[in-house]
C-alpha cells in the first residue's frame, strides 16, 4: 500500500470512528430508534453531528466501508457502492416516516438546514 492510500484509509477510518462516537455521545440520553423501525418517530436530533448531516450513523458506516474499499481494492468498491445504496434507501425511508409524523413540519425545516448523508457545502 502506498503512502497516499495509507493516509486516505487512515483518514477515513479515524473519521468514521470519531463520527460514530460523537453520534453515540449525542444520542446517549435518548437513544434513537433502530433502523427498519416502522413506528412514527417520537424525537428529532438537531445538535452535535446532526447539525451537519441528518444520518450521522449511516455516514460513519459509509466512511468505514469507503476506507475498507480504499485499502482492500477492487471488489470492496462494489461493497462500498452497495452499502451506499442501502444506507441511502434506509435514510430515505426514515425521512419519509418523519415527514408523515407529527414532527413533519419541523423535519422539513431541518432538511433545508442539513445534508442527508454527505456534507456537500457548495449545494447549500
Amino acid at each position: 500500500m502506498d503512502s497516499w492510500t495509507l493516509a486516505g484509509t487512515t483518514f477515513l477510518f479515524v473519521s468514521a470512528l470519531a463520527l460514530f462516537w460523537w453520534t453515540i455521545a449525542t444520542t446517549r440520553r435518548n437513544r434513537p430508534d433502530v433502523a427498519h423501525h416502522e413506528a412514527a418517530p417520537h424525537q428529532l436530533y438537531c445538535n452535535g453531528p446532526y447539525r451537519i448531516v441528518r444520518h450521522p450513523f449511516y455516514l460513519a458506516y459509509l466512511l468505514f466501508w469507503l476506507g475498507t474499499a480504499l485499502s482492500a481494492g477492487a471488489w470492496q468498491w462494489l461493497g462500498a457502492l452497495l452499502f451506499t445504496v442501502w444506507y441511502s434507501w434506509l435514510a430515505y425511508q426514515e425521512e419519509r416516516r418523519f415527514i408523515q409524523s407529527d414532527l413533519g413540519d419541523i423535519y422539513a425545516d431541518y432538511q433545508r438546514k442539513s445534508w442527508m448523508l454527505f456534507p456537500v457545502p457548495w449545494l447549500k
